[in-house]
């Protein structure tokens, strides 16, 4: 297990965080001649591991309408290059009753991904 994930697995609903990772990119013309990392930093609050393939940390960005919609980042693991806590549930006890509504029980443990059931075992 990566550091990252150890991290991550450390994590629950409602920590705010910040998040430092390459994202892809994307553009028309010439190739560039320079270097073609997009190094971002996110912050906001973790909600949950997401991905029936390759794990995501799914992160909520802004709230919107106390709590009706979310916009969030859905971030491949093998892409995080550190996760930073800034508070442990920080996340309004309300907010995070109505996000938690939102995400499956079995998502809500950072290190536990939903698995399909036809899975196949690595």
């Amino acid at each position: 297990m990566s550091s990252i994930e150890e991290a991550i697995n450390k994590l629950k609903l409602g920590d705010w965080i910040d998040v430092y990772w390459y994202d892809a990119s994307e553009a028309t013309g010439i190739p560039p001649q320079v270097d073609v990392e997009t190094y971002v930093h996110s912050t906001g609050f973790f909600l949950a591991v997401k991905g029936q393939v390759r794990k995501h940390l799914i992160l909520a960005k802004e709230i919107i309408d106390s709590g009706e919609a979310y916009h969030y980042n859905s971030i491949l693991f093998e892409m995080i290059d550190k996760v930073i806590v800034i508070q442990r549930d920080a996340l309004d006890p309300r907010l995070k009753k109505m996000l938690k509504k939102a995400i499956k029980p079995e998502d809500q443990e950072a290190g536990r991904p939903a698995e399909p059931s036809n899975a196949k075992k690595r």
